[in-house]
C-alpha cells in the first residue's frame, strides 16, 4: 500500500498540472484511448481540458492510474452525480471532486458522498 502522504503529494502535482495546463496532453490521450477507445478522442480531451475539473473525472483518474500504477479507477458516484476516482486499496484519490461543490484534492476513505 502507498503511503498517504505519497498520494496526496502525487494528487497535488497532477492537480496543478491539469489547472496549469502542463499535462502531457499526447500521452493524456493515449492513456484515455486506452480506457475508451473513443473516436476523436483529441478533440475529446481537448474539450475537456478546457473546462477543467468539471467534465474531467475520468480523463484526471486515468493520468493519476499512469502515476499510480496499482489505484483502480472506479465509476461510482459523487452524491447523486456520477463520478470516476481512483481507489489504492482502501483510499480514494480524486482531484476533480470540487465540479460537485467537493474538495479540489482529496486523498482519504471511502465515504459519503463518494460511492460505488
Amino acid at each position: 500500500m502507498k503511503d498517504k502522504d505519497f498520494l496526496e503529494k502525487i494528487a497535488m502535482e497532477m492537480r496543478e498540472e491539469f489547472e496549469t495546463k502542463t499535462i502531457d496532453v499526447k500521452l493524456l490521450e493515449q492513456f484515455f484511448y486506452d480506457y475508451i477507445p473513443l473516436n476523436h478522442c483529441e478533440s475529446f480531451i481537448q474539450k475537456s481540458l478546457e473546462s477543467f475539473p468539471r467534465n474531467n473525472c475520468s480523463v484526471a483518474t486515468v493520468y493519476l492510474k499512469h502515476k499510480i500504477p496499482e489505484g483502480k479507477v472506479i465509476p461510482g458516484w459523487y452524491g447523486l452525480d456520477v463520478h470516476v476516482f481512483l481507489m489504492v486499496d482502501d483510499i480514494i484519490v480524486d482531484i476533480t471532486a470540487d465540479q460537485f461543490g467537493g474538495p479540489k484534492v482529496y486523498v482519504g476513505p471511502l465515504k459519503y458522498p463518494w460511492g460505488t
